[in-house]
């Protein structure tokens, strides 16, 4: 259900800082198919890209699945993601607490 190839930040304080960075080409069969944020975890993004990432069969977040954590992201770039449900880039789970910032 959470398998990832690319990042996972499970449940916790989970901390992941993405400077120059891509992240692309991934294939889970759950969420977050380029990153997936659970409840606490923080990731900041700068000059980054995430793409071509893909979530199968009832994914959600092909590129980003947001649990209840905060993403920030600046001069970043989310495109070219599939989810096998709902939302191909980015995904904010609303029954959470989770806080997205684009900047």
């Amino acid at each position: 259900q959470y398998a990832i190839e690319a990042v996972f930040l499970g449940e916790g304080s989970g901390t992941l800082e993405l400077v120059d960075s891509t992240i692309r080409t991934n294939t889970v069969p759950g969420n977050g198919g380029g990153i997936y944020v659970a409840t606490g975890g923080e990731v900041t993004m700068d000059n980054s890209t995430v793409s071509d990432n893909t979530t199968t069969s009832s994914g959600d977040g092909g590129g980003i699945y947001l649990g209840a954590g905060t993403l920030t992201m600046t001069d970043s770039v989310i495109r070219g993601n599939t989810a096998g449900d709902d939302a191909g880039g980015l995904f904010i789970d609303t029954s959470g607490a989770a806080t997205c910032i684009i900047l």
